[in-house]
């Protein structure tokens, strides 16, 4: 017959096992909660309330977690990675900096001294390629994001465009890239332009990319280092407007392929930049008018400072906005090309779109009480960008059904589904006219 086991005294078991408040506090220590808001924010110097969580999985599947900034300063779009594949693997991105126009007070230009690097100003979306690293510091991805979001997706204005396929389109076509940032740890920012990407400007080639930056953690490489780096790798920056005279520092002459692209040849004095810039404005602007639509939308003003690029951005003003903005009214196309912007920079809800279109206009240079006059056209701009999108994924999924776009083919069947009020907007959508 089998021992009977003896049991301890009650008193004896409490000093044997440890409280369970005790055992709570020892796993805590041993689990690893993962990154605060506060924490993040503190990594970054920007205000906690500025950071929103992500959780992504990137193409080739790895999953990643941490904030992202939304502070309207160079921290714009910046992440604090967290963990990879559930393992704490602590990384900083930051992506392109704002660029800002170089007015100060009363509308004087303020253009920082140095040799000045003008190129164009691409009209497309701006993807940053950022190296993701694993526990160990080892890259093993390279990962293409928005501004405002930690990986590339759908477009939120054209929903038949996806800009994480278009950006992964781009490495494969650009191998020298991947190539780059796996051999300095950089995270290389460019735009996504062509009439793939349909913007403001039509360009006539499908789609490709140019660098527009290189990042070492925060600090945006100064323009002689990123000259070396576009010839060590043979990467495209943007078309230079305008060379330095080597012997007369002081004039600055247009470029072969500015003159090849635009049919003008133009030669600025520096020695006023602040005459120089607004030269340049009317230049790109005479541009634009005699093409009769906009084939420009300015220039990229790069200077170095403390031993990093710094970008201003210099617009064409045309004749019809300054008539508005003497007016006090803002042209219907300015008002479409922010909400388009805010809409592609990420904003979720209605209110953040009409708050991100207003900042946008501000920084173009319009009154606030002409902005705050246009919020009800800002408004029906969205929900009319919205609607056209709803059409537009109609009109896709049926020509595709019906493997045609004939608009005398196509057109019944879609009249079926909504109607004939909307045959202005059919058409061009079938016609790829926008």
């Amino acid at each position: 017959m089998p021992r009977k086991r003896k049991e301890k005294p009650i008193e004896e078991q409490a000093l044997l096992e440890p409280p369970v408040d005790d055992i709570t506090t020892n796993l805590v220590g041993l689990v690893d909660l993962g990154l605060t808001k506060e924490e993040a924010a503190e990594m970054i110097g920007a205000k906690p309330k500025n950071l929103q969580s992500f959780d992504i999985t990137t193409p080739q599947g790895h999953h990643v977690t941490g904030f992202i900034c939304m502070q309207l300063d160079h921290r714009l779009g910046c992440l604090v990675i967290d963990k990879v594949d559930g393992n704490t693997a602590r990384q900083v991105v930051f992506g392109m900096p704002k660029t800002h126009y170089p007015y100060v007070a009363h509308g004087a230009i303020r253009i920082p001294v140095g040799p000045i690097q003008i190129t164009n100003k691409l009209d497309g979306t701006n993807i940053t390629y950022y190296p993701l690293k694993n526990t160990k510091g080892e890259i093993i991805e390279i990962v293409p994001k928005v501004r405002r979001n930690a990986m590339c997706g759908p477009s939120p204005v054209d929903p038949t465009i996806n800009y994480l396929d278009l950006s992964l389109e781009m490495l494969q076509r650009h191998p020298v890239i991947s190539k780059c940032i796996l051999e300095t740890g950089y995270t290389i920012s460019t735009e996504l332009y062509g009439y793939r990407n349909p913007h403001m400007v039509v360009y006539p080639n499908p789609l490709d990319i140019r660098v527009l930056i290189f990042l070492d953690q925060g600090r945006v490489v100064n323009i002689e280092e990123e000259r070396k780096l576009l010839d060590a790798y043979d990467l495209a920056g943007p078309m230079i407007h305008f060379h330095q005279n080597a012997q007369a520092p002081n004039y600055y002459h247009s470029s072969n392929e500015f003159y090849r692209t635009y049919g003008v040849r133009s030669t600025q004095d520096f020695s006023n930049p602040e005459q120089a810039y607004r030269n340049i404005q009317q230049l790109y602007e005479g541009i634009n008018k005699n093409a009769g639509k906009f084939v420009l939308e300015g220039s990229m003003w790069a200077v170095d400072i403390n031993g990093q690029k710094v970008v201003l951005k210099c617009k064409p003003p045309t004749v019809e906005e300054k008539h508005f903005l003497q007016a006090g009214g803002i042209q219907d196309n300015s008002i479409e090309h922010v909400v388009r912007k805010a809409l592609e920079s990420g904003a979720q809800t209605l209110e953040e779109t009409i708050t991100l279109s207003k900042q946008f206009l501000e920084e173009d240079g319009y009154s606030k009480r002409a902005i705050d006059q246009h919020e009800v056209k800002i408004n029906c701009t969205i929900q009319h960008i919205l609607f056209v999108n709803k059409l537009r994924v109609l009109v896709e999924d049926t020509c595709s059904k019906m493997n045609s776009r004939d608009p005398r083919i196509v057109m019944p069947t879609l009249h079926e589904q909504v109607g004939k009020n909307n045959n202005g907007i059919l058409f061009q959508l079938l016609t790829k006219q926008i």
